[in-house]
């Protein structure tokens, strides 16, 4: 999508309905993002639409690097891989070997056999479809490396067969470095050809310490960065990313874990009410597990519930599910996905895991 040059056609303020149609398109497709969070991207007033001559349309805080492209000017709308490294968990994705990185960096689509399937089978991917936005990662990389949308449907993703996914976003291409030519970690700059596992997740817009480690070369080996990127500079320590209460996702305790996955259990895999009822053990091994952050592990019997039943059940006196019990079977039977507890939840960890980058976007750092 973007291999080839390009250039702005023209450049417009969103008009007030505009930003709202764009909005809610963008809270449909991607429930991870709240209204907050799209808000400091694409704030009134301030929003920005730039056409390209190869029709993509780009969507941007004034003059930031863009947050959102739309691939054809179809209202195929997709977050630019700078977006989803400020908010890791948006968007769906799909887990490769690092050395099948190389391919995908090359420009090559995703072909299934490089996927790797989730501890629980294929059903870990969720409910897939296609044209289904999704984003790329590697095995031990919390960043994404690429952006596109699923060819396949559920049937023919169970096969992992054939080509899977269109790329059409990709780091380092031309919308990368329109976007300023970001390195998210030391996993990306590592190499040259692929990008490598990396456990550092501390990135944020003008993150001094980012640019550090990307222009630090891990190896003999490793080639210099292209003109423009940062100068070369010590490699800082990892620092953890403000999340669950300031710590880092693999500090969390297993009840702050078990209040995320739910939460992006019923925003992603589950936002629609027809996969409603849901077994308690089916949301648990295949929801929520799923949706655990990149290196923990979820284990609801050291937590404060014990069993996911119990931690079912604190949810459903906080009045934000309904759940049945029938012959000890526990199911959720309903969902307020408007309720003030998942409010709270999406405040408490976007608001922790994106608070860095909504202070560096408001302060039109992103």
């Amino acid at each position: 999508m973007f291999k080839k040059p390009y250039a702005a056609q023209g450049q417009n303020l969103l008009s007030k309905k505009d930003r709202k149609a764009l909005k809610d398109k963008l809270g449909e497709l991607y429930p991870g993002l709240d209204e907050k969070t799209i808000d400091v991207l694409l704030p009134e007033g301030q929003a920005k639409v730039s056409k390209l001559d190869n029709r993509c349309l780009l969507y941007s805080n004034g003059d930031a690097p863009p947050a959102f492209f739309d691939a054809e000017g179809r209202g195929e709308l997709y977050p630019t891989l700078q977006t989803l490294w400020q908010y890791p968990y948006a968007m769906l994705e799909l887990t490769i070997h690092p050395p099948v990185s190389k391919f995908v960096l090359n420009g090559a689509d995703l072909m299934l056999p490089g996927v790797l399937v989730p501890a629980n089978g294929v059903a870990g991917f969720g409910t897939v479809s296609k044209g289904q936005p999704r984003c790329i990662k590697i095995e031990g990389n919390p960043y994404p490396i690429a952006v596109g949308k699923m060819l396949v449907n559920q049937t023919q993703m169970e096969k992992l067969k054939g080509k899977g996914l269109e790329v059409l976003h990709v780091y380092k291409d031309l919308l990368w470095t329109q976007c300023g030519k970001a390195v998210p970690n030391a996993g990306f700059s590592e190499k040259e050809d692929e990008v490598t596992p990396c456990s550092d997740s501390s990135w944020k817009p003008g993150s001094a310490d980012a640019a550090a480690a990307a222009a630090t070369p891990t190896d003999a080996g490793s080639k210099a960065e292209p003109p423009g990127s940062p100068a070369a500079a010590p490699a800082a320590e990892p620092s953890a990313p403000a999340a669950g209460g300031g710590k880092a996702a693999a500090d969390w305790s297993q009840d702050e874990l078990l209040e995320f996955t739910f939460l992006q259990a019923f925003k992603l895999t589950l936002a629609d009410d027809k996969a409603i009822p849901i077994e308690a053990s089916e949301l648990y091994e295949k929801h929520m597990k799923p949706a655990r952050p990149e290196g923990t592990t979820l284990d609801v019997k050291k937590s404060s519930h014990k069993q996911i039943g119990k931690f079912l059940n604190a949810m459903r006196k906080a009045k934000a599910i309904d759940v049945t019990d029938k012959k000890g079977v526990i199911s959720v039977s309903k969902v307020d996905r408007g309720h003030k507890l998942f409010k709270e939840l999406a405040d408490k960890f976007a608001a922790d895991v994106a608070a860095a980058t909504s202070s560096s976007a408001a302060s039109a750092a992103a």
